[in-house]
């Protein structure tokens, strides 16, 4: 058998369909597009992956700080009831997530209070046992890919505080300063 054409001999197969699309420009040429997409989405995906990997960072930051002031907002309310040091540190440690230690956590008087019912009572962290409040949180660490990229580490300061009204007089507690 003698087929009139090749489209014939393999049974009506059109071959354009095989072949990557094929647009006419504005002067009546025809070019191929196939890669365009390719090559654009290879030059943003790095910016999509570091705007992601931003987000999630900071939501990290926001998580932890979201901790420490529930932990810092539970030891006040048991320093105002009359707890002691040891068991407000233990119990807003608890409370931070595995964040902070017991002796991280630190209480005092603010100014104007003397320790009777119905002054206030702070409970902050003091992340370095100095007296000062304030935990670093590492948001780029100096470490890892972003050493390798040449990323310096970035370090904010969080200061959670709490402050409530003492229900029972205590005494020997420092004054803030």
């Amino acid at each position: 058998m003698v087929f009139a054409s090749a489209r014939a001999a393999l049974g009506g197969i059109r071959f354009r369909a095989l072949l990557p699309e094929r647009r006419a420009t504005p002067r009546g040429r025809a070019t191929f597009e196939s890669g365009q997409n390719l090559i654009e989405f290879a030059f943003m995906m790095p910016l999509l992956i570091l705007m992601i990997g931003a987000i999630i960072m900071v939501a990290l930051g926001l998580h932890d700080r979201s901790n420490l002031q529930q932990a810092v907002r539970e030891g006040a309310r048991q320093a105002a009831v009359g707890k002691s040091l040891a068991d407000v540190q233990s119990l807003a440690a608890g409370n931070s997530g595995g964040t902070l230690d017991d002796n991280e956590i630190d209480w005092c008087l603010p100014a104007g209070s003397t320790g009777s019912v119905g002054d206030s009572i702070r409970v902050y962290v003091d992340e370095g046992n100095n007296g000062s409040e304030g935990y670093d949180y590492t948001i780029i660490p100096s470490t890892g890919i972003f050493s390798a990229m040449g990323v310096s580490s970035l370090t904010v300061n969080m200061s959670p505080r709490a402050t409530a009204r003492l229900e029972q007089s205590v005494s020997g507690i420092p004054t803030c300063t």
